[in-house]
């Protein structure tokens, strides 16, 4: 179905192209079937998203079909709520309409777009929290959030008198006390009233928990620039950050900071085995060795090897890894972990058991049998 789709809206943008001027009804037909393929690319990364958009957009050639496309994509995505999504926005922003290729659907758009560039651009996912300085309630200075620590860390900003906030902190404070590992729980007032912000952190925000550390702020005086640095244009508005401070989410619930928080943690875990140094067990296992143009199937021991690659042949994304390793030097095993699972269990236990396998393909290099990197790829 996604491929009728997308070879139709190809034709169609195609076909289009080829006259001097494009009517409104072909638009919307070209339009309705692009919203049918946004919606496809939900699951792939913002950097895919941007090249697909770019793509259809430069395959528009009339000015009117452009425009068009143009704004109902970015429409898309500066108010659609998957995660990251906000980047493709950004992307078009720049690309496009912040330098008058093409320009936007209504007056004051650009504006508009600007505003939500600048005010999301600097606390994106992957990049690293933006360090202000604010208050508690005693009028002390913080720097905020505290990077020096080893704990992940929630930023929650709300106001008091928001009703979306407080349906928030409900169920924030049914989940925090169930937290088991250690959490830095950053609460930020937008407000301006220290009477209602005191009533609620004495009377209203009740947590006990060993685990989870609450920190109180504010910036009543607004010289901190948070709103900008965060993206807060109005609340609740909730991010979870990496030990290392590196945005990890950001716009979300309850129910997401617990699903992301629980995946951070499993994630870490994984990270955790076969650490760099450590041997690789000396087990034989059924593979594919290669090394420059010899190809030799058979058992091989895990500690023979240059690199280990851990594949599934239906992975689109492992055969061009696998049509990509005969260029790199030394013995490369490859071991399928679909036939593995059907012959010998006990071994692909050990292996999930030793390895992090929860994605392929996985490439890990050795020497002398001792891991030498992680993660890596034979595409340059």
């Amino acid at each position: 179905m996604i491929r009728k789709i997308v070879i139709a809206a190809a034709l169609l943008l195609g076909g289009l192209a080829a006259y001097a001027q494009v009517d409104s009804v072909a638009i919307e037909k070209a339009l309705d079937l692009l919203s049918q393929y946004v919606v496809t690319l939900d699951p792939e990364s913002p950097e895919k998203k941007c090249s697909e958009v770019d793509y259809i957009i430069e395959t528009c050639t009339d000015p009117e079909l452009r425009k068009a496309v143009a704004n109902m994509l970015y429409d898309h995505y500066v108010t659609s709520n998957v995660m990251r999504d906000e980047e493709v926005a950004i992307h078009m922003y720049d690309k496009w309409f912040s330098t008058h290729e093409i320009e936007m659907a209504w007056d004051g758009a650009l504006l508009t777009a600007a505003f939500f560039a600048d005010y999301n651009r600097q606390s994106l996912v992957g990049m690293k929290a933006p360090e202000v300085t604010l208050q508690d309630r005693y009028e002390e200075k913080v720097l905020f959030p505290d990077l020096a620590g080893d704990a992940r860390a929630v930023l929650f900003f709300y106001d008091v008198d928001c009703y979306r906030c407080r349906i928030e902190m409900g169920k924030l404070l049914e989940y925090l006390p169930t937290v088991d590992i250690p959490l830095d729980f950053y609460a930020v007032y937008t407000g301006f009233s220290r009477d209602k912000w005191e009533y609620f952190m004495d009377y209203e925000w009740d947590i006990n928990s060993a685990n989870v550390r609450v920190h109180h702020l504010w910036d009543l005086e607004m010289t901190s620039n948070f709103p900008q640095a965060y993206g807060i244009t109005e609340t609740p508005r909730m991010f979870l950050l990496g030990k290392d401070g590196t945005i990890l989410g950001r716009r979300l619930n309850t129910d997401a900071l617990r699903q992301l928080l629980d995946f951070s943690v499993l994630e870490e875990e994984l990270y955790k085995k076969a650490p760099i140094g450590s041997k690789v067990p000396r087990m034989r296992v059924p593979g594919i060795m290669v090394k420059g143009d010899k190809v030799k199937e058979g058992n091989f021991c895990l500690r023979n090897a240059d690199y280990l690659m851990f594949y599934s042949p239906t992975c689109a994304h492992c055969q061009e890894e696998i049509s990509h390793c005969a260029d790199y030097p030394g013995k490369k095993l490859l071991i399928d972990m679909d036939s593995m699972g059907e012959k010998d269990v006990d071994k692909l236990y050990k292996l999930l058991d030793t390895f992090d396998l929860s994605s392929l393909p996985h490439i890990i290099s050795l020497k002398r049998g001792r891991v030498t990197g992680k993660y890596l790829t034979f595409i340059e």
